[in-house]
């Protein structure tokens, strides 16, 4: 089975402290299972570039982790395509995520 991780999972694999329960699933599943989204990278991106005038240090750390991410899981980045686009409309409508 494929698993899409997306920011927020990543955020919470990031602390030193884990989700006893996020840890046992992400330990419990091969890594080659993983993959992420371009839209993750690009949240992440902007989350780097909010914090290089707040806080410096944390930016430069988050711009490693995020080489370290795009090194990880080269080839296993998916990509945006129109196709995935509308289907994630029907779906996140169909889910009733107001949000989205």
């Amino acid at each position: 089975m494929a698993y899409l991780l997306d920011t927020d999972i990543l955020s919470a694999l990031r602390k030193k402290q884990r989700d006893s329960e996020l840890e046992q699933w992400f330990t419990s599943n091969r890594t080659a299972d993983f993959y992420l989204s371009v839209v993750t990278i690009g949240e992440i991106e902007r989350g780097i570039s909010r914090q290089k005038s707040v806080d410096p240090p944390f930016a430069l750390a988050l711009a490693d982790w995020l080489e370290e991410l795009l090194e990880h899981y080269s080839g296993r980045i998916l990509p945006l395509t129109i196709s995935i686009a509308r289907r994630w409309g029907h779906l996140s409508a169909a889910l009733g995520n107001h949000n989205a």
